[in-house]
């Protein structure tokens, strides 16, 4: 198969593409964004801020439970914050 006018246009050529050997860990980096995940401390909160911490994220961790929140920062190199998110002011919206 001629590839020249693939390679020309920018086209991948898949004749040569192999998924199981691609290296997927530089696809989704994020190195230098910061994101607060509330309800770091456990669940889905803590996988969240453990995905986003291994591509590169700086991460405050938000929780109502401080120790809580201070071991999750601990694990992947964020900051922690104590606050508690599920209560609010309706006055104040």
């Amino acid at each position: 198969m001629d590839t020249t006018g693939a390679q020309q246009s920018g086209m991948v050529d898949y004749d040569d593409y192999d998924a199981r050997t691609r290296d997927y860990s530089t696809l989704l980096r994020l190195d230098g964004r910061c994101f607060a995940v509330l309800g770091a401390g456990n669940g889905i909160g803590r996988q969240t801020a453990s995905a986003l911490a291994s591509r590169g994220a700086r991460i405050l961790c938000v929780d109502a439970d401080a120790e809580r929140a201070e071991n999750v920062a601990t694990e992947v190199g964020g900051i922690a914050h104590v606050a508690d998110v599920t209560q609010g002011d309706e006055s104040s919206v």
